[in-house]
């Protein structure tokens, strides 16, 4: 029969899993292109939803796929050449840097599309490309500082997910399904 361990043995051996945490957190590389390449497909894909979602039919609605295909591609490219690069798994660098599930980068992505599609909707594609641009410059951005605190503090980061994120994701699909009804 297995002994059940001590309080002290407890704490040690979660003393021992925090400092492997930390060392994996400040050891963590990655790989070349990794931010740029998630920008620029964040970009892409605010800029054809946008556009597809304003064309509302025909060949452009598909742009709205195509973008989502885009980026789907390049995170998913970029977290298993992580992986190789680190020999590990880091669920919250995926989900905070790569899906932007920050508050930070949540809103900052929601003012981008949100600006891109009115923008497609008044037909001022110049305006389209900035916000795009924009949303992908500020999305990468907010994962660089979210990875900064991360190599701090990975156990008190790691687990920190925002409620505002979901909130923000129900508005930006009510206000989609709103100006998809109002366009017709």
């Amino acid at each position: 029969m297995e002994s059940r361990p001590t309080p002290d043995e407890a704490a040690g051996t979660l003393d021992e899993a925090r400092a492997a945490a930390v060392r994996l957190a400040r050891e963590l590389q990655l790989p070349s292109h990794f931010h740029s390449s998630v920008g620029v497909a964040i970009a892409l894909q605010i800029g054809t939803s946008a556009v597809g979602i304003a064309a509302q039919d025909g060949w452009p609605a598909w742009l709205v796929v195509v973008g989502l295909a885009v980026f789907a591609a390049v995170a998913a490219v970029q977290l298993v050449r992580f992986r190789r690069l680190n020999g590990a798994w880091v669920w919250a660098v995926a989900n905070q840097v790569v899906l932007g599930s920050g508050t930070a980068a949540t809103l900052t992505y929601c003012l981008a599309f949100t600006a891109a599609l009115l923008a497609a909707f008044g037909g001022l594609w110049w305006l389209v490309v900035l916000a795009a641009v924009a949303g992908g410059i500020g999305y990468v951005r907010c994962g660089q500082l979210w990875l900064r605190r991360y190599r701090n503090d990975p156990v008190g980061r790691a687990h920190r997910e925002s409620t505002v994120v979901f909130a923000l994701a129900g508005l930006v699909a009510a206000t989609g399904l709103v100006l998809l009804v109002a366009g017709h």
